[in-house]
């Protein structure tokens, strides 16, 4: 049961996602506990990765085993395994969430552009938080937007060498000063162009 609720809700938080399109869970749960060929379901299903895994209970802990795999080749793209405390399983769901979709991001739109920007920090966690800052950012609204400034802060301040970062950073300030959401607009627009010259300067 715990496997089937941590589905479900992984299931609506990558739908929530831009640029994903998420098999709806009454099609992909068919195929669950019996051994498939990945190919033959990314060919029924239309899809071009698999989300795959398992939940044990080891006592008050939890192991998760989540894999990605490319329904083209049947190759692995990103496997992980996570050993946690049942008290901590919405925090593994985040956790795996924000994987797969760092994961995808090297594989979907943004091509060899994303694994640029993977490279350009060797911080994990300043790469995560740039990937939430960004995705806040593009829903364009005040709330997300300052969600999203904050993410992003987080992430320079780990790695003041990731260069991308400070390229949205500024980006995140200008919506700021531009959309009216700030009483301020000059301090964000100053806060912009130091972050441009930052992300130049690197």
């Amino acid at each position: 049961m715990i496997a089937d609720g941590f589905s479900d809700d992984l299931l609506t938080d990558l739908s929530k996602l831009r640029g994903l399109h998420v098999i709806a869970r009454h099609s992909s749960f068919v195929y669950r506990e019996r051994p498939v060929d990945v190919r033959a379901v990314g060919r029924a299903l239309e899809a071009r990765y698999l989300v795959t895994g398992s939940v044990r209970t080891l006592g008050n802990g939890l192991r998760v085993n989540t894999q990605l795999v490319d329904t083209a080749s049947g190759r692995y793209v990103w496997t992980r395994r996570y050993d946690r405390d049942r008290a901590d399983l919405f925090a593994i769901q985040e956790q795996i969430r924000n994987d797969i979709v760092g994961a995808l991001d090297v594989q979907l739109s943004e091509g060899d552009q994303a694994r640029v920007w993977r490279a350009s920090t060797t911080d994990p966690e300043a790469y995560d938080l740039f990937l939430r800052g960004r995705e806040l950012h593009l829903l364009f609204t005040r709330e997300d937007t300052v969600k999203a400034l904050g993410l992003l802060e987080k992430a320079v301040d780990l790695d003041p060498r990731f260069a991308v970062a400070w390229v949205w950073l500024g980006w995140v300030n200008y919506a700021m000063a531009d959309f009216g959401w700030t009483d301020d607009p000059s301090r964000y627009l100053a806060e912009a162009r130091k972050c441009a010259n930052r992300a130049l300067a690197l």
